[in-house]
């Protein structure tokens, strides 16, 4: 006979189920958005390359804030936009890193 999974033994099951699909969804569109962030924040390094360093950190600041409260008004979770900043940041890090110095 077969087992089947009783709503009431497993009442959290049906709950994750439920919000899965959709906040998956938006953790890669909050992903992707901040990709495209990061790629303007290289775009603008690029053409300030004669400005001094901290010109730059305060750049990044910025970019930085406009990433993460892109990605928290999609999210809505502040826990789950900083995994997502994290994980963006450190995708555009190791694409600098190793993508870059390919190319040129």
């Amino acid at each position: 006979m077969g087992h089947t999974i009783n709503k009431h033994t497993y009442p959290y099951n049906e709950k994750i189920m439920a919000q899965n699909p959709g906040e998956t969804m938006k953790i890669y569109a909050a992903f992707l958005f901040q990709v495209i962030i990061w790629s303007g924040f290289t775009l603008a390094e690029w053409l300030s390359e004669r400005d001094p360093f901290i010109f730059k950190i305060a750049m990044f600041a910025v970019f930085f804030y406009l990433a993460f409260l892109m990605a928290k008004h999609i999210v809505k979770s502040v826990r789950t936009t900083c995994m997502v900043t994290a994980l963006s940041l450190s995708a555009y890090g190791l694409l600098q890193l190793f993508l870059i110095p390919l190319i040129f």
